[in-house]
C-alpha cells in the first residue's frame, strides 16, 4: 500500500513539474508580442509593402466599431493578438506615406505590458531595417522612464525632420504601450 501511495505521489510530482516546464516554455510576454508586431508585420509593411498580419487574428466585424482614416487606401484591418488590438495599415497618397498601426481595444486588455528599464535600448535594434533610428527626446513627449503618466515615445530616422523619413511612435501609460504606429515615406 505504501508503495502505491509513493508511486502516486511521485507520478503526480513528475506530472506537475512537466506541466510547469511546458507552460513556462510556451509563455510569450507582451514585449515579445510587441517585438513580433514590429519585426514581422509593421516594419516589413512600412518599408517594403509586405502585407502584414496575414494568417493571424481575424477580419474586422460589423460590431467591432473600428473607424479607419478616410485618407488611408490600399490597406486593410484585422483584430489581432487574442482580440486585444486593432491593426490597420495602408497608404496615405496625399502625404506619400505608408502607415501600420496597432491600437489597443477597450473590450480587452488592449495594451502591451513592458519593462520600462532599458525599454528603448531593447526596441531600437528591432528598428534597424528602417535605417539609423533613435529615440529623440526633443520630438517625444515625456520619456520612457516616466512614471505612470501618459507619454509618447518616438524613434526617428537620423538627420530627418519629424515629418520625413521613417518613424515609430508609441503611446504609453507608465509601462503599458497602448498604441504603436510605424510610418515610412512612399518610394518616389
Amino acid at each position: 500500500m505504501v508503495a502505491k501511495v509513493l508511486g502516486l505521489a511521485t507520478g503526480s510530482l513528475v506530472a506537475s513539474v512537466a506541466v510547469w516546464v511546458f507552460n513556462d516554455w510556451r509563455y510569450v510576454s507582451d514585449e515579445d508580442l510587441l517585438a513580433t508586431a514590429l519585426r514581422d508585420h509593421c516594419i516589413p509593411y512600412a518599408s517594403a509593402g509586405a502585407t502584414p498580419f496575414e494568417g493571424i487574428g481575424r477580419d474586422v466585424g460589423v460590431y467591432d466599431n473600428v473607424e479607419r482614416d478616410a485618407r488611408v487606401t490600399e490597406g486593410g484591418a484585422a483584430i489581432v493578438f487574442d482580440d486585444r488590438f486593432t491593426a490597420t495599415w495602408g497608404e496615405i497618397s496625399e502625404l506619400s506615406l505608408r502607415v501600420c498601426t496597432l491600437e489597443g481595444r477597450s473590450t480587452a486588455a488592449g495594451h502591451f505590458s513592458v519593462e520600462l528599464d532599458g525599454f528603448a535600448d531593447r526596441i531600437t535594434p528591432l528598428l534597424a531595417p528602417l535605417g539609423d533610428m533613435g529615440t529623440d527626446a526633443a520630438r517625444s513627449h515625456g520619456g520612457v522612464e516616466e512614471g505612470s503618466d501618459f507619454h509618447v515615445v518616438g524613434w526617428f530616422e537620423a538627420d530627418k525632420t519629424q515629418d520625413k523619413g521613417n518613424r515609430v511612435v508609441m503611446a504609453m501609460v507608465g509601462s503599458l504601450v497602448a498604441s504603436v504606429t510605424v510610418v515610412a515615406d512612399l518610394p518616389d
